[in-house]
């Protein structure tokens, strides 16, 4: 059986479908699945084994110049058809994820019926209030079990990296921390796409990696995509305590050694924070607009810490009364005492 996944857009996302692509390798043992994933989350599913292949999709409207390789709608359509799959699973939500397998003639085609796809779904699993308040791992498993589907209830994500891209994590960071190597460090995520309500203050974070350095005499290294360099610019001009810049340096693979080898990780709630979740590593997340229920990294861990204001979460991507009230309520302090605490665990253990 040739099975197509649909995966999401997003990092973050896309490492939460991991259990549920999971589940479908286990569920159908010997079936030959294909993921189409964004060229950027490519060498992410390349990881997971019991892919076959991944097939990098960049959609209707292309932004910039297409690579050798990269599938627009059409493209897709075709190759997929080709392909001759029996069944996709569509964890995107969108209607052009299920008009690419509809038009593609895959014979069983299940997702949410969101987005007015309904029609085009052989398995239209309904959106109900419970599903809205599912953590997303949960809501991607929660579609297999609708569609017949035998899955683990307290699965989380987890991605296992070889020994090569290890090593390269190593090399960045000695390189990096220069005659502080192997010193264990603080990985640093400042950054998140979605907006400047999910981003703690620059300032903060600089005093954060001071107190590191002066309390447990741990380097920080920042990391992040090019687009975030000067934020991580912002916080290593200002941070007095011993850091590192290697953001918009790595690759998202190299990106994911580098956070698995860090002592621990000061993350906003982003793709970042997922994949450090992933490789094992224990996170301190920072959620001010966002909800933790739905998002949140699982296992205990990790540290999560919220503001407590009334008006959080509230999904913005921006403040509308542009106070941030919920990340300023956010203290240094209480940050500083949620990474003692993870080094305080990974002694003991």
């Amino acid at each position: 059986m040739r099975i197509l996944v649909r995966a999401t857009n997003w990092v973050g996302d896309a490492v939460m479908n991991l259990p549920a692509l999971r589940a479908i390798i286990e569920y159908y043992p010997g079936a030959e699945i294909t993921v189409l994933a964004r060229p950027h989350l490519e060498p992410i599913f390349e990881l997971v084994d019991g892919v076959a292949g991944v097939m990098p999709y960049v959609g209707v409207h292309p932004r910039g110049s297409i690579e050798s390789g990269h599938l627009t709608f059409w493209k897709a359509v075709r190759a997929i058809r080709q392909m001759r799959f029996q069944k996709s699973f569509l964890f995107q939500n969108a209607f052009e994820a299920a008009l690419v397998a509809f038009m593609a003639r895959i014979p069983e085609r299940i997702g949410y019926a969101t987005d007015g796809r309904g029609l085009l779904l052989t398995t239209a699993v309904p959106i109900t209030a419970a599903t809205k308040r599912l953590h997303h791992v949960q809501y991607y498993l929660d579609m297999l079990r609708a569609a017949g589907l035998t899955v683990q209830a307290d699965s989380i994500p987890e991605l296992s990296l070889p020994d090569e891209v290890l090593l390269r994590g190593r090399q960045l960071t000695a390189e990096a921390l220069g005659s502080l190597a192997p010193w264990p460090y603080l990985a640093v995520c400042p950054g998140a796409s979605f907006g400047p309500a999910k981003r703690w203050f620059p300032d903060r974070f600089a005093k954060v990696i001071d107190r590191v350095w002066l309390e447990h005499n741990m380097p920080s290294v920042l990391l992040g995509s090019s687009a975030e360099k000067p934020v991580i610019g912002q916080i290593t001009a200002m941070a007095s305590g011993k850091c590192v810049d290697i953001g918009g340096k790595t690759s998202l693979v190299d990106a994911a050694s580098v956070l698995a080898q860090a002592q621990v990780v000061l993350s906003n709630d982003s793709g970042l924070m997922h994949l450090a979740a992933a490789v094992g590593t224990p996170v301190v997340a920072i959620f001010a607009s966002t909800d933790p229920a739905a998002t949140r990294p699982l296992g205990d861990r990790h540290i999560v810490i919220t503001s407590g204001v009334s008006c959080a979460p509230c999904l913005r991507r921006e403040c509308k009364t542009h106070s941030y009230d919920c990340m300023r309520a956010i203290t240094v302090e209480t940050v500083c005492e949620a990474i003692a605490e993870v080094i305080k665990r990974r002694r003991v253990v």
